[in-house]
């Protein structure tokens, strides 16, 4: 999101993909910004623990997609799951 509106990436900054670590950091310091699903902080901000900012997350919408290497064959497994989540994605566009 930072950098869709040309901000400069903080020295100080601190990347996690753990909720509970990034709920500690932000709890912890009241200058602390968290940028993170709202899903993942929803409790937080029902309670009141945490306030959301009101920012334009536009730049940040988009495809997402599974990735994988041109010369790897996927499973069984994998391939399955990419088909139920193209149909599910589909039926979400009905």
């Amino acid at each position: 999101m930072l950098i869709a509106r040309s901000v400069p990436l903080f020295d100080n900054r601190i990347e996690t993909a753990s909720p509970a670590f990034g709920r500690a950091v932000v709890t912890s310091d009241p200058h602390t910004v968290w940028v993170i699903s709202k899903g993942v902080v929803a409790e937080d901000i029902a309670q009141g623990r945490l306030v959301p900012l009101r920012v334009d997350m536009a730049p940040t919408l988009g495809a997402v997609g599974i990735m994988s290497r041109t010369e790897e064959v996927p499973s069984v497994a994998t391939r399955a799951f990419s088909n139920l989540l193209s149909e599910v994605c589909a039926q979400g566009r009905t």
